[in-house]
C-alpha cells in the first residue's frame, strides 16, 4: 500500500503543480493581450496623428503614404484633411504652386482615392469642387495644345512654301537646304484631327509620353521628387478619373446635377462626358436614369453614348432601347467604341447579351477585347443559371 500512496501523492503534486502552471500562463496570457491592446490603440493614434501632419506638411512621398493609410482604414475622421489638401492649390490660376512636386497629380489622384473609399456623403461638395477644377485644368491644358500645335503647323507650312520657291518650284526633298526641325518638348494629347489617327480617337494621357519630361536634363534623377513622380505617368486627366469614380462609389444624388451638366455642355471634353455619365451609371438611381434620357438622344459622341447606355441599364436592364445600343456598338469598326460596349456589358452580367456577346467574340481581332468579351460570356452565364436571390 505504501508505494501506492507515494505514487498517488506524487501524481498529486504532479496536477497541483500544472494546473498552477496553466492558471498563470492564462493570465499572463490575459495580461499581455491587453495589453497588446492598448499598445495597439496607442500606437495606432499616433500613427494617424502622424499621418494627418504628413498629409499638410510633408513632402509628396509623405502626402502619398498617408493619403494611402487614410483610404485603407477608411475612418470618417480623415475626411477633412484630405478634402483641405486636395483642394489645395487646385487651380488652373496657381500654375506656380499647382507645378510644385507636393501637388504633383500623383498626390491628388491618391487622396481622391482615398476619399472615395472613405465613402462618406460630407466628402461629395469637395469631389464635385475637384471635378470643376480638374477639368478647367485639362481644358486649358488641351486648348494650349493645339494652338501651339496650330501654330507650329503654320511655321512647317511657311518653311515648306519657302523651300519650294528657293527650288524654283521643284521637289522640295531635291535641293540642298539645311532643314529646321522643331521639336515639341512637350506634346499634348491626340485630339483627334489631323492626318494621323489613333483607334482611341481621344487619348486619357495629358502627354505623349513622360520622356518628354526628362529631355531638357542630364538623365533622371531617383532622388528628386518631381522626376520620381513623373515616372509615375498621373496626369491631370487621371486625377479627374478618380474624382469621378469616387462620387460614383459614394452614390449621393447631390452630384446628378453636376454630372448633368457637365454632360450636356458642348464645350466639355469628351473623355470628361464619358467619365461624368459613368458616375451616374453608378449612382444608378431613378432620378439619374431619368436625367439620362432627356440627353441620350441628343448626345453625337459613340462613346459617351455607351456610357449613358450602360448607366440607365444599370439602374433598369428592362429597357431594349439602351440594350440594343449596346449590341450594335460591339460591331463597330472603331476600337474604342467595341472595347467600352464589351467593358460595360462585362460590368451590367446581363444574362441575355450572352448572343450578342459570343456573336463578337466570332469575329474579334483585337486580344484587350477578347479578353473582356470572354469574362462578360462567363457572367452573362452565370446570370442565366443563378438564381437572383443568390447573386
Amino acid at each position: 500500500m505504501f508505494p501506492n500512496r507515494r505514487r498517488h501523492t506524487f501524481r498529486l503534486r504532479l496536477l497541483v503543480i500544472l494546473s498552477s502552471a496553466f492558471c498563470f500562463s492564462v493570465l499572463t496570457t490575459a495580461g499581455l493581450r491587453a495589453g497588446a491592446e492598448d499598445d495597439a490603440i496607442s500606437l495606432w493614434s499616433t500613427r494617424y496623428a502622424q499621418a494627418v501632419r504628413d498629409l499638410q506638411f510633408g513632402n509628396a512621398f509623405a502626402k502619398l503614404e498617408a493619403a494611402r493609410l487614410m483610404g485603407a482604414h477608411r475612418k470618417s475622421e480623415f475626411i477633412r484633411p484630405l478634402s483641405e489638401e486636395l483642394l489645395r492649390d487646385l487651380d488652373p490660376s496657381r500654375r506656380n504652386f499647382l507645378s510644385l512636386p507636393s501637388n504633383h497629380p500623383a498626390v491628388k489622384l491618391t487622396i481622391a482615392w482615398a476619399l472615395g473609399e472613405i465613402g462618406h456623403p460630407h466628402c461629395v461638395p469637395e469631389l464635385l469642387k475637384g471635378v470643376e477644377l480638374v477639368n478647367a485644368i485639362v481644358t486649358e491644358d488641351i486648348q494650349a495644345t493645339r494652338e501651339r500645335r496650330t501654330a507650329e503647323l503654320e511655321i512647317e507650312d511657311r518653311l515648306d512654301q519657302e523651300r519650294v520657291q528657293a527650288n524654283q518650284g521643284q521637289d522640295p526633298e531635291g535641293y540642298d537646304i539645311d532643314p529646321v526641325i522643331f521639336e515639341r518638348d512637350r506634346p499634348g494629347p491626340f485630339n483627334g484631327s489631323g492626318p494621323v489617327r489613333h483607334g482611341f480617337g481621344y487619348s486619357p494621357d495629358m502627354f505623349w509620353t513622360v520622356s518628354d519630361d526628362f529631355k531638357a536634363s542630364a538623365g533622371i534623377f531617383p532622388n528628386d521628387e518631381g522626376h520620381r513622380l513623373t515616372l509615375d505617368g498621373a496626369n491631370w486627366v487621371n486625377v479627374a478619373r478618380a474624382l469621378f469614380e469616387a462620387l460614383g462609389k459614394i452614390g449621393d444624388e447631390r452630384a446628378i446635377d453636376p454630372m448633368l451638366a457637365m454632360i450636356s455642355a458642348p464645350d466639355t471634353l469628351p473623355i470628361m462626358r464619358v467619365y461624368a455619365a459613368g458616375t451616374l451609371g453608378e449612382i444608378g438611381t431613378a432620378r439619374a436614369a431619368e436625367a439620362m434620357a432627356g440627353v441620350y438622344a441628343n448626345e453625337q459622341d459613340p462613346v459617351v453614348r455607351i456610357q449613358m447606355a450602360y448607366a440607365a441599364l444599370h439602374y433598369n436592364p428592362a429597357q431594349p432601347n439602351y440594350f440594343n445600343d449596346l449590341a450594335t456598338a460591339l460591331q463597330s469598326n472603331v476600337v474604342r467604341e467595341r472595347w467600352e460596349a464589351a467593358a460595360a456589358f462585362n460590368r451590367l452580367q446581363l444574362g441575355e447579351s450572352e448572343p450578342a456577346l459570343r456573336a463578337a467574340l466570332e469575329i474579334e481581332a483585337e486580344p484587350s477585347i477578347r479578353a473582356v468579351l470572354e469574362q462578360a460570356i462567363y457572367r452573362a452565364v452565370i446570370d442565366n443559371i443563378t438564381p437572383p436571390n443568390l447573386r
